[in-house]
C-alpha cells in the first residue's frame, strides 16, 4: 500500500529511486507511531534534498553516501528499498513516503539550502533571499580572503610532519565512514590540507553543531555594535517576570546552562521523533524551532547545571533575529553573510532554515573546510580579520573561559581539560560525526577538519600537530631549523625568541 502513496507525491520529471514495497514494512509499521515516521520521513528528505541540492551530488550518488545511509545502521526498521523516494530536479524538492504516515517534503530555496515543510504544505513561510557574496573570486585572492597559497611562507612548522600526521588521519580511509577533509594552520598560514577521492577545497560538508560556534560569533557581532550585553537578562518577551524564566542571561544560554526543563531523547527512544524531544527541534519536524525552542519551563537555577540542550541555541538565535530584524537595514538570512562571512573571505557557506525562515544553527549548516579554517583563524587572531576588528575585544577570552557549570565549555565553544591530551589554551567548535575546528592560540594553530563517523582518534593526531611545532631555541640547533621551514639558525631563534618559548 506504500506505493499508494506515490501518486500524491509524482512530480513532472520526478526521478524514482525506490523499490516495490515488501511485507517487512507491513510488518514493522506495527511497532511505530505514525507520528515518528512522519517525523523521519521530513528529516531525511530534508537530509537528501541537501545532498543533492546544497553539496552538489546526482540522486544516485546521493543515495550512497554515509550523509544518507546511515539511518540504516541507526534505526534498524529503516530500509531505504522500502520508502517511496521522489526527486524533482526541476522544482528542486525532495518527497519521501512510507504507509501509513503521510508523504514529507523537503525543498530548495537557493542560498538558504533545504528546508522540511510541514504536512501537507508545499512551501515554505518565508520570502527567501538572494545571498551573493560580496568578494572577488577566490582564485584571484590571495589566502586567507580568497584561496590562492603560497605554501614557501610556511615558518615555525615542521611541514612534514604535519604530512605524516595527514598521511595517518587518511591511511585506509573511507570518506563515507571516516574523513573529508583536513586543514592545518600555522600563523594564518596553510601548514598542510587532505581531502580524499570525491572531496576537494570547494565540497560544501555538513557541520552539524559546529554552527554553534558560529552563533556565538554572530551574537559577538551584536554585542561589539552595543545591542547586546552578555549579562543582561535575555530579551524574550514570554520570559518577562514574573516568569521565572527572566533569570535567564544571555550567557547562561551560550554556556548551555539556561535550566530550561529541555528533553533529549536518544535515537532509540520512543519518544525522540515527537515533540517531546526539545534537543531535536528543527531536526524532526517542519516547525517554528525558535517558538518551540522557548517555550520550555524552568527546571535548574540558570547558570548552576550545564545541559547540552539545542534549545539554548535556539533561544539564543530568536534574540538574534529579532535583535537583527530591529536595529539593521539588511535582511535576517543575509545578515551572517553580510556581517561575517564576506568580512573573513567565506564565499560558499549555506546556513538552512526551518520553514519560517529560523536559522537553524544547531546543525542545518554547509561549509568547505577552507572556511571553517578562515573561522578558526578569525579567532585565533583574536577576532581580527584582514586587519578588521569584527569581534569586540574581550570576546575570544569570553567563549574560551569555562563556564560556571562545566569547565569543559565555554560560550557555544568546547575547551581543552585535563583529560585531553592537548595544550590548555585549546578550544573548538564542534559537530556531530567528527567534525571539529581547533584553535590552539600558544601554538599559532588552527585545525579544520570535516569528516562522517570517523574510527580515528582526532584529538591524538591534533597532539601530534602541536608537536610539529617548534618550541625552544634549541629546537634550532645543529642544522634543526631546516625542519621549521627558516633560512638560518639565527632567523629560527629570533621567531622563538619573539613569540616565547614552548613547554
Amino acid at each position: 500500500m506504500s506505493k499508494g502513496v506515490s501518486t500524491v507525491v509524482a512530480f513532472m520529471g520526478a526521478l524514482a529511486l525506490s523499490a516495490s514495497p515488501t511485507s517487512a514494512e507491513t510488518q514493522n509499521i506495527s511497532t511505530v507511531a505514525v507520528e515518528q515516521r512522519s517525523s523521519i520521513l521530513a528529516r531525511n528528505a530534508k537530509q537528501l534534498c541537501s545532498v543533492i541540492f546544497v553539496v552538489g551530488r546526482t540522486p544516485e550518488e546521493a543515495m550512497a553516501i554515509g550523509d544518507v545511509v546511515r539511518w540504516e545502521r541507526l534505526l534498524s526498521w529503516w530500509d531505504w528499498s522500502e520508502i517511496d523516494i521522489r526527486v524533482d530536479m526541476e522544482g528542486k524538492r525532495v518527497t519521501l513516503g512510507s504507509y501509513p504516515a503521510p508523504p514529507r517534503t523537503a525543498v530548495f530555496h537557493g542560498g538558504q539550502g533545504c528546508s522540511m515543510l510541514p504536512v501537507g504544505e508545499d512551501k515554505v513561510f518565508f520570502k527567501p533571499v538572494e545571498v551573493r557574496p560580496n568578494l572577488t573570486p577566490a582564485d584571484q585572492t590571495q589566502w586567507p580572503m580568497g584561496d590562492l597559497t603560497d605554501y614557501g611562507q610556511v615558518r615555525g612548522i615542521d611541514k612534514t610532519a604535519v604530512s605524516a600526521v595527514l598521511d595517518a588521519a587518511f591511511t585506509d580511509n573511507d570518506p563515507e565512514r571516516g574523513e573529508r577533509g583536513w586543514v592545518v594552520l600555522h600563523d594564518g598560514i596553510i601548514a598542510g590540507e587532505r581531502y580524499p577521492p570525491g572531496y576537494d577545497r570547494n565540497t560544501r560538508n555538513l557541520s552539524f553543531s559546529e554552527g554553534k560556534s558560529l552563533e556565538a560569533t554572530l551574537v559577538g557581532i551584536l554585542v561589539g555594535d552595543g545591542h547586546l550585553r552578555v549579562d543582561d537578562p535575555a530579551p524574550i518577551k514570554q520570559w518577562k517576570a514574573p516568569d521565572a524564566r527572566s533569570q535567564i542571561t544571555i550567557r547562561n544560554l551560550m554556556n548551555m546552562a539556561s535550566g530550561l526543563d529541555c528533553n533529549n531523547f536518544p535515537l532509540t527512544h520512543p519518544l525522540h521523533f515527537t515533540p517531546e524531544n526539545h534537543h531535536s527541534i528543527g531536526y524532526n519536524d517542519g516547525v517554528n524551532s525558535f517558538q518551540a525552542s522557548v517555550a520550555p519551563h524552568l527546571r535548574f537555577v540558570p547558570g548552576s547545571v550545564n545541559r547540552y540542550r539545542n534549545c539554548d541555541l535556539l533561544a539564543i538565535g530568536k534574540i538574534i533575529r529579532e535583535t537583527v530584524e530591529r536595529e539593521y537595514d539588511v535582511e535576517y538570512l543575509a545578515f551572517p553573510q553580510r556581517y561575517l562571512l564576506d568580512r573573513i573571505g567565506v564565499r560558499s557557506a549555506v546556513l538552512e532554515p526551518d520553514p519560517y525562515g529560523n536559522l537553524l544553527l544547531n546543525g542545518h549548516d554547509y561549509l568547505t573546510t577552507r572556511d571553517w579554517a578562515r573561522f578558526g583563524l578569525l579567532y585565533l587572531q583574536d577576532g581580527v580579520f584582514n586587519g578588521e576588528r569584527i569581534l569586540p575585544t574581550g570576546w575570544v577570552d569570553f567563549v574560551s573561559t569555562p563556564s560556571a557549570a562545566n569547565p569543559g565549555y565555554g560560550a557555544f565553544f568546547w575547551l581543552a581539560t585535563q583529560e585531553h591530551n592537548l595544550p590548555q589554551d585549546a578550544y573548538w567548535a564542534s559537530g556531530a560525526e567528527g567534525n571539529q575546528t581547533m584553535i590552539i592560540p600558544s601554538y599559532g594553530l588552527v585545525v579544520a577538519k570535516n569528516a562522517w563517523s570517523p574510527t580515528k582518534d582526532a584529538h591524538n593526531l591534533v597532539a601530534k600537530i602541536v608537536d610539529a611545532v617548534v618550541k625552544t631555541q634549541s629546537d634550532c640547533k645543529n642544522s634543526g631549523w631546516r625542519r621549521y621551514g627558516f633560512d638560518s639558525e639565527i632567523l629560527c631563534e629570533t621567531y622563538v625568541a619573539q613569540r616565547g618559548e614552548l613547554k
